[in-house]
């Protein structure tokens, strides 16, 4: 079949090279319309298309009947030769500038299509080559000894439209399952190298074919080497922000029911030249510290590792990571990570193209250390320093780490530590409490005050004069 299909292309290649019969360019098709095209003997019908935007499009070529055709799709107008501006053929590699899929002869059943997706800009011509290969088919099959067959190509009558279409996607890491003939979008989020690898099962024969909206970029088959289960591995340089068309194909088949053999995953990764991976502290307290992390590429993940070899293993989705964003090639992750000591160092690693990277960051997070301390205080009732005798409010203001004030006199202790009794206001915490001061006369009160990790600490001494009411 191979063999066949080789043939066919040639054929095809040098038909193409000197020109097509009755070829009459100069119709014109819309978006979303169905042209009906009655090609006579070897005629060719050129159509032009102007995409009101940019985007991807479907055109689909539809056998009323069944028909033996040959169908083109390129950009710009054609020339004199029904070719499109810009087209160089060369052989055997079979390069296509400007075309958006290979010439090559399609017998249709009828009802059953050519489908052939590419990308556009808005009001840039697109034309599609829809040519009846009749006598070329009746030649090629008695050449191969199937003249019962010939019969069955008669003039070729098909429908063409063309729709908006959506791909999915395709992500750098990610795998995309190919059956038998699948479409897909890819979007460099920068200018550089991509390879595009295929992860073929048993029997199939992958290829594959890349465009841009300039037409074909590259890709890769076994037609030459008449050979299946050989994978693709091809690295192309791409744009970025330019949309592509990836065309997988399984050209495997069933020489009976020419069914689909076997299948495979095609993926694509960026490969990376300049390897960096930054980390910043943007913000620490005693609980917790905010990094951004900054990596060349895009990664799946990012491991933060203690010199001891505990990690902690982050994705997009983590509820560690407040946000990921990517500019210029480059991902910054925003991550929240929760202090346990007072300082801790991490070699930071990314996860690229499903490989840990072997270089890495490093960061230490040094805690604040604990501010406890008394700023000042006052006795809120007192009158040049005098009060009297019964209760008085007093307000300490001390460090926000402060958990307990205690007045110490003669043995005596009156401690403070309910939360209720304080207030924590621009970086200090202010106490307002109580006390009774029933001696009278000079009294002195040792003010001490402690913290989660500390024992009472003895700061200062307040000084009071008692009066009786």
């Amino acid at each position: 079949m191979k063999r066949f299909v080789s043939v066919l292309l040639a054929f095809c290649l040098t038909l193409s090279l000197v020109g097509v019969a009755f070829a009459q360019p100069g119709n014109s098709i819309t978006l979303n319309e169905a042209k009906t095209l009655a090609l006579r003997k070897d005629e060719e019908v050129i159509l032009s298309f102007v995409p009101p935007s940019s985007g991807n499009y479907k055109v689909t070529v539809a056998a009323v009947e069944k028909a033996c055709i040959e169908v083109l799709v390129y950009c710009g107008s054609p020339d004199d030769n029904g070719l499109g501006e810009g087209i160089v053929i060369t052989t055997p590699e079979t390069s296509y500038k400007g075309l958006y899929i290979k010439p090559l002869i399609k017998v249709l059943d009828a009802d059953e299509t050519e489908i052939t997706y590419l990308n556009a800009k808005k009001g840039r011509e697109i034309s599609i080559s829809i040519a009846d290969k009749t006598s070329m088919g009746d030649e090629i099959y008695c050449q191969y000894g199937f003249e019962g067959l010939i019969d069955l190509f008669t003039p070729s009558e098909v429908k063409v439209t063309i729709e908006n279409a959506e791909l999915e996607n395709m992500k750098p890491g990610d795998k995309h399952h190919c059956g038998h003939k699948d479409t897909f979008e890819f979007i460099p989020d920068r200018h550089g190298k991509y390879r595009f690898k295929s992860n073929l099962a048993e029997g199939a024969d992958p290829q594959i074919k890349i465009y841009s909206c300039d037409g074909f970029v590259g890709g890769a088959d076994n037609a030459e080497t008449n050979s299946s289960d050989l994978n693709f591995d091809v690295t192309l340089t791409l744009d970025a922000g330019e949309t592509y068309i990836v065309e997988c194909e399984n050209n495997a088949e069933n020489g009976e029911t020419f069914e689909p053999i076997g299948s495979f995953d095609v993926a694509v990764e960026e490969i990376i030249t300049e390897k960096t991976i930054t980390a910043t502290v943007v913000s620490i307290n005693k609980s917790r510290a905010i990094l951004d992390v900054g990596v060349t590429g895009n990664p799946e993940k990012i491991r933060f590792v203690t010199p001891d070899g505990a990690s902690m293993t982050l994705t997009p989705d983590s509820p560690k990571v407040n946000s990921v964003l990517y500019n210029d090639g480059i991902s910054v992750w925003n991550v929240a990570l929760p202090i346990y000591v007072d300082e801790q160092t991490y070699s930071v690693y990314a996860k690229i193209n499903s490989q840990w990277s072997e270089y890495f960051a490093t960061v230490t997070l040094n805690a604040p250390a604990d501010d406890v301390s008394l700023k000042s205080f006052d006795i809120t009732d007192d009158i040049d320093g005098v009060i009297y005798q019964g209760v008085n409010n007093l307000t300490f203001t001390t460090g926000t780490d402060v958990t307990k004030v205690q007045l110490m006199k003669d043995g005596n202790t009156w401690s403070y530590s309910d939360s209720s009794m304080y207030e924590d206001i621009d970086g200090v915490r202010v106490w307002t409490v109580k006390m009774n001061f029933t001696k009278l006369g000079n009294n002195a009160y040792d003010i001490r005050i402690r913290g989660n990790k500390t024992a009472f600490i003895a700061v200062d001494t307040l000084k009071v004069l008692v009066y009786s009411n």
